[in-house]
C-alpha cells in the first residue's frame, strides 16, 4: 500500500515553495508518494512573474512517485484547491495537505501516515497533525491527543473532518445558538469566537476552525506530535493572516522518529489544555468570547449596541495590556 498522497497549495512565493518541497524530498517517503500540486493563478500584474516562478520550479520536481498538477490561468479566490482535493478525494480514503510555507521534519510523513493507519478505524480522532505550538510541555517525543486542530501540515481521511464551505456560516451560527456548546470551545480555546462570529456572518471561510470547534462539538480529538514535526517560515510578513513572529519562523522541529500506537490516550491531558488555553489568549480572551457571544444573542436593537460598544471598549483594554507587557 503506497503512503497517503499529497497535497501542496502555492500561490505565489517561489522560495517559500521551493523550501516547502525540498523539506519533503528528504522524507523517505517521499519517493513512493503522489505529489499533488495545487497552483492558483495571479490575480494581478504584480504577481504574475512569481507565479510563473513557481510553475517553472515545479516542471523540474523530482523524488516523488508521480507529480501532478492543477494550474488556474486567473485567479480563482482559492477554487483550484477544491478541485484538487475533489479530483485527489475520487481515488484516495486519504491525504495529507501542506501549504507552501510549511518546512517539514524528515519523519513528518512517516508520523502522518502512521497516524492515519492507526486510527482509519476510530471515528474519534478528526485528523493527524504534524505541527504543535511553540513552548508546548513535554517530557519526551511522543503522540498527543489534543482538542484542537492544527492546518500546518496535517493528515485526514474522507469520512470525518470536513466541513463543506458553503455550510460553515450554518455551522458557526448553530455554535452562537447553543450556549453549552459555545462554553465548552470559549473556554478552552478562546481565540476562536471571533473567528467563529466572522464565519456565522459569512465574512470567513476556514476549515481549521471548524475542524476545531467539532472537536469540542462532537467529542473528538486530533493527533499531535508532542515537539513540532513543522516550521511556518510564512510568519515573515509574506503570510495570509500571518504577523511576523520569529516563534514560529525560528522554531525548533523533531528531527527524530515518534511512535504511533492504539496505546495512546484519547483523553487529553489536563496540563496540556491548560497550556492550550494560555497559549492563545487564557481569561482574557475567554471574557471577550463571552461579551461577544452576548452581542449575538442580545435581540434588543439598544442593549445590542451596549453590547458592542463594550466589547470594543474590552478589546482595546486587552490589547493596550498585551501592549504594556
Amino acid at each position: 500500500m503506497f503512503p497517503a498522497p499529497i497535497i501542496v497549495t502555492v500561490y505565489d512565493r517561489p522560495h517559500h515553495f521551493r523550501a516547502c518541497i525540498e523539506s519533503l524530498k528528504s522524507n523517505p517517503e517521499a519517493a513512493c508518494t503522489e505529489l499533488f500540486i495545487s497552483s492558483d493563478g495571479p490575480s494581478c500584474d504584480g504577481s504574475r512573474e512569481r507565479v510563473e516562478k513557481v510553475r517553472t520550479y515545479i516542471k523540474g520536481i523530482t523524488g516523488f512517485r508521480k507529480v501532478t498538477l492543477f494550474a488556474s490561468k486567473e485567479n480563482t479566490h482559492r477554487e483550484v484547491v477544491n478541485q484538487t482535493k475533489d479530483a485527489v478525494w475520487a481515488d484516495n480514503e486519504r491525504f495529507i495537505f501542506i501549504e507552501d510555507d510549511n518546512i517539514v521534519s524528515p519523519w513528518f510523513l512517516n508520523f502522518i501516515n502512521a497516524g492515519l493507519d492507526t486510527f482509519a478505524e476510530n471515528q474519534d480522532v478528526l485528523a493527524v497533525c504534524g505541527y504543535n505550538y511553540p513552548g508546548f510541555p513535554f517530557e519526551k517525543s511522543e503522540a498527543v491527543a489534543l482538542r484542537c486542530f492544527a492546518a500546518w501540515g496535517y493528515g485526514i481521511w474522507r469520512d470525518r473532518g470536513f466541513i463543506p464551505d458553503n455550510e460553515m456560516a450554518a455551522y458557526a451560527s448553530s455554535i452562537f445558538a447553543d450556549t453549552k456548546k459555545f462554553a465548552r470551545i470559549n473556554k478552552r480555546l478562546p481565540h476562536m469566537a471571533p473567528m467563529l462570529h466572522a464565519m456565522a456572518k459569512g465574512n470567513l471561510i476556514a476549515g481549521d476552525v471548524a475542524i476545531s470547534a467539532r472537536t469540542f462539538c462532537d467529542n473528538k480529538v486530533c493527533i499531535f506530535p508532542s515537539r513540532s514535526l513543522v516550521r511556518n517560515i510564512g510568519h515573515d510578513g509574506t503570510g495570509q493572516h500571518c504577523e511576523m513572529d520569529e516563534r514560529y519562523t525560528a522554531q525548533d522541529i523533531l528531527s527524530e522518529p515518534i511512535d504511533v500506537s492504539n496505546s495512546i490516550s484519547l483523553d487529553p491531558q489536563g496540563r496540556n489544555t491548560r497550556w492550550l488555553h494560555g497559549f492563545v489568549g487564557g481569561r482574557r480572551k475567554e471574557i471577550l468570547g463571552w461579551l461577544l457571544f452576548l452581542e449575538v444573542r442580545i435581540r434588543n436593537p439598544v442593549l445590542n449596541r451596549i453590547g458592542k460598544r463594550l466589547y470594543r471598549m474590552v478589546k482595546r483594554v486587552v490589547k493596550y495590556q498585551k501592549v504594556l507587557k
